[in-house]
């Protein structure tokens, strides 16, 4: 599976992040940043341990949807590959 190249930031984050001294701001972007990428987000502090799990679900469901998206793409090629070829093509 290809990798995701990147993470999405949403505008409803915004309210959360508003509170947060600019310092949190730079930890939290590279606890995104290090959790989509690796799956680790290093230290937090506590206030963006607080904050932390409603950003993770958020990032957790994007992941899914696009390893989800990349199954029936590549599902979806084998069956053109099946059809070109007369094949009947397996069920997803």
């Amino acid at each position: 599976m290809k990798k995701k190249p990147g993470v999405m930031i949403y505008f409803d984050m915004r309210r959360m992040v508003k509170l947060l001294t600019d310092e949190e701001k730079g930890k939290l972007f590279e606890a995104i940043l290090d959790y989509g990428e690796t799956g680790c987000t290093g230290e937090l502090t506590d206030t963006l341990r607080i904050i932390w799990p409603l950003i993770q679900n958020r990032l957790d469901t994007d992941s899914l949807r696009y390893t989800e998206v990349g199954f029936k793409r590549k599902y979806a090629a084998y069956v053109r590959w099946a059809k070109e070829h007369h094949e009947a093509p397996k069920d997803y």
